[in-house]
């Protein structure tokens, strides 16, 4: 039985065939948009909720959210190591920079 969502498996599939997608959420989103919706307007997307609907977009948070799912049950989905590691360190940087 597959317990993957739609959205879930056009993530997935992305991944698939768009590995570069894995390091960067917004080239996820970018990639999304282009290729499995007809969304012309890509700023638009962002502010119209009734041209998301009418081009059947799924928001930002949730292609986003999708991933990180994904990337819980499959580690081969995480970003590369550098990246993973870059995050981390910035992460650090601002809780350091938040007990200020």
């Amino acid at each position: 039985m597959n317990d993957l969502s739609k959205s879930e498996e056009i993530v997935k599939q992305l991944f698939i065939d768009y590995p570069e997608t894995k390091d960067d959420d917004n080239l996820l989103y970018h990639t999304y948009i282009k290729k499995c919706t007809c969304a012309r307007d890509f700023e638009r997307l962002f502010y119209d909720s009734k041209y998301r609907k009418y081009c059947n977009a799924s928001s930002y948070k949730t292609i986003v959210r999708n991933a990180r799912k994904l990337r819980e049950k499959f580690p081969e989905f995480n970003p590369k190591q550098e990246i993973m590691e870059a995050k981390q360190m910035k992460q650090e940087e601002f809780i350091e920079y938040s007990r200020v």
